[in-house]
């Protein structure tokens, strides 16, 4: 049976990762190799997106990325989906700016950046105003009260029928369940990482300061917010896809 032990050195590797000290292209190039099931994911993410736009039957599609990083997400969306734009939100500018040229060299008029903390941005919205909220691995940095509180703020922002399509990395109840796919996480993370120092900033990051809340109690957090329905469509390892309906 392989040893569960994780490495000392990542234990006490106490230096945070900072996204804003990566170049775009190394950040993508990781994100890419170290997350479990990071392309089926967001086919996943559009083909939900995707759905959205099929119910609206050739209407324009707005949407919005809550953690818009370098524009992958986003530039995946909008070329699948030719009636969607996408208001992208994050906080650290130096990624945003990335995406920010990427979607108007790419998809003029169609993609527009937002700088900020998300969930304050979509406080300062009006209520219904968009037919998609989706996100892919950026939840996971919230505290739990502020999960909850940003899922009654996407309820609030979204019209009637839309979606919020919900990927990230997640826990599970099921405790041996957690710790399997949990330590197979981390040894993808440590394997494929671009080289050791990385996967040892990215493995503590991971490991002190992501705050990963279960599927069973985020698709509660959900239905407490008011979505009608809410659906697990996606599980790789750490990876998971919930889709709330309003």
């Amino acid at each position: 049976m392989p040893s569960s032990r994780i490495p000392r050195e990542i234990v006490h590797f106490t230096r945070r990762v900072n996204y804003a000290s990566y170049s775009p292209r190394g950040y993508e190039r990781n994100v890419r190799r170290i997350v479990p099931g990071y392309e089926p994911l967001h086919d996943a993410i559009v083909k939900e997106v995707r759905k959205a736009a099929n119910r609206r039957k050739g209407k324009d599609l707005d949407c919005v990325e809550l953690g818009v990083g370098t524009g992958v997400t986003a530039s995946r969306v909008l070329e699948a989906v030719l009636s969607a734009c996408v208001v992208g939100i994050d906080v650290n500018a130096h990624f945003a700016r990335v995406a920010e040229a990427k979607l108007q060299r790419r998809f003029e008029g169609r993609g527009s950046i937002v700088v900020g903390e998300y969930s304050t941005v979509l406080r300062d919205w009006k209520p219904a105003c968009v037919d998609v909220v989706y996100s892919a691995i950026s939840v996971h940095h919230l505290t739990h009260a502020h999960k909850r509180q940003l899922f009654a703020r996407v309820f609030r922002a979204l019209r009637k029928g839309g979606v919020f399509v919900l990927g990230d990395l997640m826990d599970f109840e099921d405790a041996s369940k957690n710790l399997a796919v949990s330590l197979a996480a981390l040894r993808l993370l440590l394997a494929n990482a671009s080289s050791k120092k990385v996967g040892f900033e990215w493995a503590d990051h991971w490991l002190n300061f992501n705050i990963c809340a279960t599927v069973e109690e985020q698709a509660t957090w959900l239905q407490e917010a008011g979505f009608s329905s809410v659906k697990h469509v996606f599980e790789r390892l750490t990876t998971n896809l919930l889709v709330a309906r309003k």
